[in-house]
């Protein structure tokens, strides 16, 4: 067998392989001869059909199955033996290619497509970036408490309602007289004068059995999904029925605030042991400081993944690469139309998973069985147990590999300590500036 590679260009290249039949004709032999050897045909003992019959009835595909395996064991062998640093995996060449005839004694000639990982500089510690630490704002946490109070609170059903309630009734189709209209629309619904855009007075202030007449476009603001919500119908219902409806109260609902008390505060952390408001609120605000690190750290992160996508100048084998993704859509679906129309966010991936692989090489980021076991380790130091308890260790490292016998977990599990690792690389070598914000400030940044 014969393999030689025809340089391209720099990122671009052509394998072509060619098996002679005395590179094949042995180990066809041997193959048919095992045949021959499990063949069991009337009229025949056991290992004695003729060889004639045999090669008439599996010669050829025999063949092609010797011919197959070569062919991709000599490409992959011939890939590892030069260290080609390959992108993607090899490619039929469309053009040189044609239709083998499978047939012994012929010579037959294959050709690859493939395409080199790209040359480029690297150095992340020449990026500057902003590193935004959240600030939670008294007026934020006293939020968060009173929506926290709201969910955990029991309904009451008050006498009159106020913006925040939510009344339930009967929505009525009226005629053109104010009546209600003969085989018009009624249907049972709630309205929360709070969600509403516009006309939120007219039904504050109501109580039960009150009504109350009004145009339902207007109210909900021409909005046709929530108009056949509260109605009950299909939107091709809406066509021809009267803007004028009338709603019946029949209830009225208000959720109450759960008491600020150690019933509450246990339902909010069920692990500690929370006595007092003050005690409360140092572990909310605790709580929050972790939401909001790792917020800022995912900024951080799409920062520099944006940074280093748009600094790097990596140049891709771009007409492989759109090749390579099409002929691994499995479900089939992605058509080349619509890979052209966002090629540029497979190119961005392709170029992200460049630089990360570099990374990787550079600074030598590895995860291995310590890493996992120090990983299930932190999840103890979490409830409190010593972190330097040999038992402890031993325990770590059962559970540890209790989990690594879930493939999906231990993936999971890789992924995170990996991600972890790289934000200590880029927290430790890019030029990051801390700066403080709030909540709010964060979220337009975002």
């Amino acid at each position: 067998m014969n393999i030689t590679k025809e340089q391209l260009d720099d990122l671009n290249a052509i394998l072509q392989i060619e098996i002679a039949p005395e590179d094949y004709q042995e180990k066809l032999d041997g193959k048919l001869r095992e045949l021959r050897r499990k063949a069991n045909m009337p009229g025949f003992r056991p290992g004695m059909v003729p060889m004639g019959m045999i090669k008439k009835m599996y010669g050829q595909s025999a063949l092609v199955e010797i011919i197959d395996k070569m062919t991709s064991e000599g490409l992959f062998g011939y890939i590892k033996d030069n260290n080609l640093d390959i992108l993607g995996s090899p490619l039929h060449n469309e053009e040189k290619n044609t239709q083998p005839e499978f047939t012994e004694g012929n010579r037959f000639n294959f050709f690859f497509d493939i395409a080199f990982n790209p040359a480029f500089d690297l150095n992340i510690e020449d990026i500057e970036l902003n590193y935004y630490n959240i600030i939670n704002e008294d007026s934020f946490i006293d939020e968060q408490i009173q929506k926290l109070r709201q969910r955990h609170g029991h309904t009451i059903s008050p006498e009159i309602a106020e913006e925040d309630d939510r009344l339930f009734g009967e929505f009525a189709e009226m005629n053109e007289n104010n009546e209600i209209k003969e085989n018009g629309i009624t249907h049972k619904s709630s309205v929360i004068p709070k969600m509403l855009k516009t006309k939120k007075e007219l039904f504050t202030g109501l109580k039960k059995n009150d009504k109350v007449t009004f145009d339902i476009y207007e109210v909900f603001d021409n909005n046709e999904t929530e108009i056949t919500y509260v109605l009950g119908v299909s939107k091709d219902k809406l066509e021809g029925i009267s803007k004028n409806f009338c709603f019946t109260v029949e209830d009225v609902f208000r959720i109450e605030p759960h008491e600020l008390n150690e019933e509450f505060y246990k339902k909010i952390f069920p692990y500690s042991d929370i006595k007092s408001f003050e005690e409360f609120t140092e572990e909310l605000k605790k709580e929050y400081e972790k939401q909001n690190s790792n917020q800022a750290d995912v900024k951080l992160i799409n920062d520099i993944h944006k940074t280093l996508i748009e600094k790097v100048n990596i140049a891709l084998p771009d007409n492989f690469l759109k090749r390579w993704i099409l002929h691994n859509d499995e479900e089939g679906k992605l058509t080349k139309e619509k890979l052209e129309e966002d090629y540029s966010r497979y190119a961005d991936s392709m170029k992200w998973q460049l630089i990360e692989n570099k990374l990787v090489k550079t600074y030598n980021i590895t995860v291995g069985d310590e890493d996992v076991t120090e990983y299930v380790m932190s999840w103890f130091k979490k409830t409190g147990e010593d972190n330097e308890d040999e038992e402890l260790r031993n325990r770590a490292k059962d559970f540890a590999a209790q989990i690594m016998k879930n493939k999906e977990e231990a993936k999971r599990m890789y992924d995170k300590i990996f991600d972890d690792k790289m934000m200590k690389l880029f927290k430790e070598k890019i030029k990051i500036t801390t700066k403080e914000v709030n909540w709010e400030e964060f979220i337009k940044l975002a």
